[in-house]
């Protein structure tokens, strides 16, 4: 396996991980619904959609093999951002609920390169 290849699996399966960890951890919080994850439209991806009570929570998942949380946070820019909104909106549209109240989340999440478990979360609401 090359250099290249080794690298995208294992950001792919830090990524994954990532997810997963942010999905359970939704899961045992009172007052949570999950909708679905990795919903994607013509214009992309969104991570996670969820329910908190009557508010549709769309979350982006940004996952860490290190404890560099900054860094992961600031490679939300403004056009991942813009991209995020749009996304969320389409979804909106598509399912019927532009009139429900929402907001984006976004969830840093550091693993464990070794096993691929969740070292720490950190969760940002309505952070854009």
């Amino acid at each position: 396996m090359t250099e290249g290849k080794k690298r995208h699996t294992y950001k792919k399966n830090i990524g994954k991980a990532g997810e997963e960890a942010a999905v359970s951890y939704l899961q045992q919080r009172e007052g949570w619904h999950l909708v679905e994850t990795n919903y994607t439209c013509p214009l992309g991806e969104i991570d996670i959609v969820a329910r908190e009570g009557e508010t549709l929570v769309f979350i982006e998942v940004r996952s860490t093999g290190s404890a560099h949380f900054a860094l992961i946070e600031e490679s939300i820019t403004r056009r991942k951002q813009k991209k995020i909104k749009q996304v969320a909106a389409y979804y909106a549209k598509e399912r019927k609920v532009a009139n429900a109240p929402c907001r984006i989340d976004v969830f840093l999440v550091e693993i464990d390169p070794e096993t691929l478990d969740e070292r720490e979360i950190r969760w940002i609401e309505n952070a854009f």
